[in-house]
């Protein structure tokens, strides 16, 4: 028995043994690797493409900055030298190598001399330094748009979307194949995408002097003629590279468009209460005088020259910007007709610019809001009430400078498919006619006085002459402190005589307008209307 158990062992280990020795065999063969090679392949995605976004003139606004991405074979002789040129920590390079299976890594380009590395040229979406990135928002983790151009066009942008890959293939163990070959994948760059009506150069200007002079607020640049926005931006601006600290600055809230959001406006209105009252027939000569102060039933008003201006006519008053003549003259107006007027000027409209994508209507007082003398006196002088974003008040200077009608505001130039010529233009609104073209003439006329006469006005560029309005808004709201929160802002134009550009500043937290919002305007206009200086010609030898 002991013998039978002992044969019936041995013949059990013998066949064991020939059943390795064949599996061995098999895996070592051709066939076995082929079947494999079939079965186990490992796809890495090197970049995604998306639809383009281009400014008006085709020129690209994101997908600019080029960086190299590695497509990388864990290999044991590149465990030196392969970390330190990754971008990333040294330890989670050398992690990803023990793990051995392939992997992207950003890299420096010599990255692709060392075995078993190839590198890639992807362009990121956005910059570092990204421009317009209120205006384009930015995408979430899965590649679709969250805010901004993106989000509103998502369905056009994603269309584009193609994918270059690389492909490996494996043992069953899961590391790569002896003698077998990658397969590249590479999608072509995406031309068709959204044309908007910024303009890049006056875009970065806008920026750059935000930056250096506004902490918090906006600046929105506009064609006259026509309501498009050559540059939107707001401060403080953000990263897309750095949302979580953009999402918990409380304070900054840098993820707002305060270009698209409604404030406190103050006396940039009086540009509205003077078209009013000139377009119902009170003559530009209408004199009050200023103590002060002006009391309208039981309420005072204080003008911030409390020693008061004395006799003033509309193009002094407006000089001086005095609170106490415009109370008096909304007083003179109909109040339906100011309302009318405010509203064909742009007050308590939506901008839409594409579905799902627009700026606040702000706020305008319905009629019997006004039926108090001292209601309608606060909305004579921009305040009570009233809310408009920065757009709605280019728009109001825009119809200044453009005639008396009030262009709509455009952000959205049209679709393209080949990234040279616009195929699908957006159609904008018929321009509103807020005053006749004599009231416009004269309006221009008396804000450029307001810049270019006015001492100490710190809106006056080197360069170009100019036009506009200053406001400091009072908000209703406290510091702790017990300071009262100001809106600062000017709202103007240039050159003076043919304009050429609108500009609205507004500058949150202000100790004035004159003070805060003036010198962007200036800046920009100097900016852009500096003289070209060329260098000398070379002499003859």
């Amino acid at each position: 028995m002991e013998k039978r158990l002992i044969a019936a062992f041995s013949l059990f280990t013998l066949t064991a043994f020939l059943l390795f020795f064949r599996v061995g065999i098999l895996s070592s063969e051709d066939t076995l690797a082929q079947t494999a090679h079939a079965q186990s392949s490992y796809t890495l995605t090197i970049e995604r493409t998306r639809g383009q976004i281009y400014d008006c003139r085709m020129l690209p606004l994101v997908g600019e900055e080029q960086v190299y991405t590695a497509a990388c074979l864990p290999l044991p002789e590149n465990s030196l030298s392969l970390p330190g040129l990754l971008h990333m920590e040294r330890r989670d390079a050398e992690t990803l190598l023990r793990e051995g299976k392939p992997f992207l890594a950003e890299c420096e380009p010599e990255a692709g001399e060392l075995p078993g590395v190839q590198v890639f040229p992807v362009t990121r979406r956005y910059s570092d330094s990204q421009i317009a990135q209120h205006i384009l928002g930015y995408l979430d983790s899965s590649g679709k748009g969250v805010t901004g151009v993106e989000k509103a066009f998502e369905q056009l942008l994603s269309r584009s979307s193609r994918e270059s890959t690389i492909t490996y293939w494996l043992d069953g163990r899961g590391a790569p194949l002896a003698g077998t070959e990658t397969s590249v994948s590479l999608a072509p760059t995406p031309t068709a995408g959204v044309v908007l009506t910024i303009d890049r150069r006056i875009q970065q200007v806008a920026e750059e002097v935000g930056r250096e002079l506004l902490p918090r607020g906006a600046i929105v640049v506009m064609e006259p003629s026509t309501g498009k926005i050559r540059a939107l931006a707001s401060f403080p601006e953000y990263s897309w590279s750095s949302l979580e600290q953009a999402v918990s600055d409380g304070e900054g809230q840098p993820l707002l468009n305060r270009a698209f959001l409604p404030y406190n406006v103050g006396s940039t209105f009086k540009i509205v209460t003077a078209a009013a009252a000139l377009e119902q027939g009170l003559p530009s000569s209408w004199e009050y005088t200023c103590d002060g102060y002006i009391q309208i039933v039981d309420q005072v008003f204080r003008c911030h020259d409390l020693a008061g201006h004395g006799i003033l006519d509309l193009k002094e008053a407006l000089e001086v910007s005095c609170n106490p003549y415009f109370i008096q003259m909304g007083q003179e107006l109909d109040r339906e007709k100011l309302l009318e007027t405010a509203r064909n000027f742009s007050f308590g409209k939506l901008s839409t610019f594409a579905e799902g994508f627009s700026s606040s209507r702000g706020n305008l007082p319905a009629p019997g809001e006004l039926s108090s003398p001292a209601a309608l006196g606060n909305l004579a002088f921009g305040q009570g009430t009233l809310l408009a974003t920065p757009i709605q008040i280019a728009q109001m200077v825009c119809a200044v400078v453009n005639g008396g009608e009030t262009p709509s505001a455009s952000l959205i130039e049209g679709i393209t498919e080949n990234g040279l010529l616009v195929e699908e233009r957006q159609q904008s609104p018929a321009p509103v006619r807020a005053m006749s073209p004599r009231t416009a003439r004269r309006l221009q006329e008396y804000l450029t006085s307001c810049v270019m006469e006015v001492e100490n006005q710190r809106a006056k560029p080197q360069y170009v002459t100019a036009g506009g309005k200053t406001g400091t808004a009072q908000t209703g709201r406290f510091k702790e402190d017990g300071e009262e929160l100001l809106q600062g802002w000017f709202a103007g134009f240039f050159p003076a005589e043919e304009p050429r550009y609108v500009v609205a500043v507004l500058a949150e937290d202000a100790r004035s307008g004159n003070q805060d919002a003036s010198p962007v305007f200036r800046e920009i206009a100097d900016r852009l209307s500096a003289p070209v200086v060329l260098p000398p010609l070379e002499e003859n030898p």
